[in-house]
């Protein structure tokens, strides 16, 4: 990073509250287990994973955030990811 001229850019502490109404599911991978408990995907299109997430960028204004009486720019992007 630092040859790039980069740096980590770090949240506040507790950004993800989770909702107590939202349901939560199942860990479905327990069948594709095997004898030593390790997970095996041996044939495309048989499991699935999704990511969204967003990456916060230092300069900019692609958005106006507003938290009690601070109003101030931040910039991000959104990263999505689906894995087959």
């Amino acid at each position: 990073m630092e040859v790039m001229g980069t740096r980590a850019l770090y949240p506040k502490v507790r950004t993800t509250l989770a909702n107590k109404e939202h349901k939560k599911y199942a860990y479905l991978l327990k069948e594709f287990r095997n004898d030593k408990n390790q997970v095996i995907i041996d044939t495309p299109n048989k499991v699935w994973s999704t990511d969204i997430t967003y990456i916060r960028l230092e300069k900019g204004s692609t958005s106006i955030n507003m938290t009690l009486s601070h109003i101030y720019l931040t910039s991000f992007i959104y990263l999505a990811a689906i894995i087959d």
